[in-house]
């Protein structure tokens, strides 16, 4: 099951279990001046995967846990908002998500099981939607006009994207 949450905020602290960070700085700030033609770029990215593990209250040795994809970007001076794109095995969705905030946090694996198996089967579970679900993103401008689209980010995937792919 892939839930999908955005918020205004980067990363926040308190999270409940242990965390896993890792960091991903694919790209520098994107730099435009209000003047130029230039295509607004996305960057700063960060790809994360943070777990999140709860005992069971009155089910000793037992753990109810999650894992989250969190994928950020630095915010663009000149967005007015973003636009995500979703690519599935199946194809790239032609429903856009318009936000406002520069993060997206998916759930990619869960379960509940006794304490001393861990998160069991989590990196099957995430092995499985990493290449199954995708997202690139884009800045949105004045005038209706759009940035270039962002590399896409396979869900699950914390390392660097493929080469920046611009453009449709």
């Amino acid at each position: 099951m892939v839930k999908l949450t955005a918020a205004r905020s980067r990363i926040a602290g308190g999270l409940y279990g242990s965390l896993l960070f890792f960091v991903l700085a694919a790209a520098s700030p994107a730099q435009a001046d209000s003047g130029s033609d230039a295509p607004a770029r996305l960057g700063g990215f960060e790809v994360v995967l943070e777990d999140e593990t709860r005992e069971i209250p009155g089910r000793a040795g037992r753990i109810r846990w999650a894992t989250y994809w969190n994928l950020a970007w630095d915010a663009h001076p000149q967005a007015l908002a973003y636009q995500i794109e979703t690519m599935t095995s199946e194809g790239v969705s032609p429903k856009l998500k318009t936000q406002d905030g520069t993060f997206i946090k998916l759930e990619v694996a869960s379960g509940e099981n006794k304490k001393s198996l861990g998160m069991d089967k989590r990196d099957l579970q995430i092995a499985l939607i990493s290449g199954q679900l995708s997202y690139r993103v884009r800045a949105l401008l004045a005038d209706n006009r759009a940035g270039e689209w962002s590399a896409h980010f396979p869900v699950g995937r914390i390392g660097a994207p493929p080469p920046w792919k611009g453009g449709g």
